[in-house]
């Protein structure tokens, strides 16, 4: 894996707001975006209704945070019915984004990204897992020409595993002070909520881990956000770009792994 200093070629993009029509509905330019609940997998993306599985709360309070941190290039796991993609690269003004998805691609979301002439910012990838650790990294070496990222997005399986290894891969890819972003941590704590796709240790083992390597690794995370449905990382500034990581490694419990939940 080979890493670069970042470019200083003029933006493509530039931030973009978002104008509400109601508690669920909002446009960008021409972009027309739904809010739907997180389990709610039976909407399609079209012209007229970009779709988006999250809470107004929480995205507008990520736009504000990100927003702030002006990103010019991104990567996210999970693209479901694109709206994130779509939202993230014209609300933020980014250069590149690149997202990954085990599912198959949507054709009214590659139309969309061709109408508005968005081809060059952003690309997809499709059937490919987020634990699929050389497959990723072969992705953003490829996207990114080796250069460091601004900012990274999990929003895929939502599983301990998949999202650990997620982490591991690429993390060493973002750059200092980069954002790391790990949605809907907390489903195995939500009241009543019973998810057969949600087997084994819950993801909030991995929060657990990260908040604990801000103790035993603060040269490589500098600080963790923690909202009720959303994690921030911030990259350490003096955390390297490219050298491998694990979580294990991150933090030491008193000589003991943590117990996994």
């Amino acid at each position: 894996m080979l890493f670069r200093r970042r470019n200083r070629e003029p933006r493509q993009g530039r931030p973009q707001l978002l104008t509400w029509r109601s508690e669920t509905r909002f446009d960008i330019g021409s972009l027309r975006f739904e809010l739907l609940l997180h389990d709610v997998f039976s909407e399609k993306t079209s012209e007229d209704k970009i779709i988006i599985l999250k809470e107004r709360v929480t995205l507008t309070r990520m736009l504000d945070l990100i927003g702030r941190e002006s990103p010019r290039r991104a990567f996210e796991f999970g693209i479901f019915q694109g709206g994130s993609t779509l939202m993230w690269t014209v609300a933020l003004g980014l250069d590149r984004m690149a997202a990954v998805d085990v599912g198959e691609s949507v054709p009214e979301l590659n139309s969309i990204i061709r109408q508005h002439g968005l081809q060059d910012r952003i690309q997809l990838f499709y059937g490919c897992s987020q634990a699929d650790r050389t497959r990723v990294a072969k992705i953003m070496d490829h996207v990114f020409g080796g250069c460091n990222v601004d900012l990274v997005i999990d929003d895929a399986s939502h599983l301990y595993e998949e999202t650990k290894a997620s982490f591991e891969t690429a993390f060493p890819f973002l750059r200092p002070g980069g954002l790391y972003v790990i949605e809907d941590w907390g489903w195995a704590h939500w009241p009543g909520h019973i998810n057969p796709g949600f087997e084994g240790p819950a993801l909030s083992n991995l929060i657990l881990e990260l908040v604990l390597a801000t103790a035993s690794s603060p040269d490589i995370i500098a600080e963790v956000l923690v909202w009720p449905s959303v994690l921030i990382v911030r990259k350490a500034q003096a955390a390297p770009v490219g050298a491998p990581i694990l979580v294990d490694d991150l933090y030491t419990l008193r000589g003991r792994s943590l117990t996994k939940i």
